[in-house]
């Protein structure tokens, strides 16, 4: 059984969907907030690794998801740190298909 204490430092995690990471349309110019200059977006777990995920047309003509990682260890196959792709959807909640190739890696949100 989990402390009090144990339950208030773990992070809750739910499965992600498309809607749980877009960016607020008054943010969706970019992907940074053009005060602070501090990203805009939801933090998720990609294949495991820590990561802030965006979906949005994020300055351009189309909807794209970007997955900016918190560093590139140990990142799923087939992203970069910088991951980015208009070519994507969720299959179902928290497994997030992406390209041509029939990728697909789970994404769960970390609830504080």
């Amino acid at each position: 059984m989990m402390s009090n204490e144990d339950s208030a430092t773990t992070p809750h995690l739910r499965p992600a969907t498309e809607a749980d990471l877009q960016v607020p349309i008054d943010h969706d110019h970019s992907p940074m907030k053009a005060s602070t200059q501090e990203a805009v977006g939801t933090r998720v777990l990609v294949g495991g690794q820590a990561a802030t995920a965006m979906v949005g047309t994020l300055g351009g003509w189309s909807t794209r998801i970007v997955l900016q990682f918190d560093n590139d260890l140990n990142l799923p196959e087939g992203m970069t740190q910088d991951f980015a792709t208009k070519h994507f959807h969720f299959t179902e909640p928290g497994r997030l298909a992406w390209g041509h190739e029939g990728r697909t890696v789970e994404v769960l949100i970390l609830d504080d």
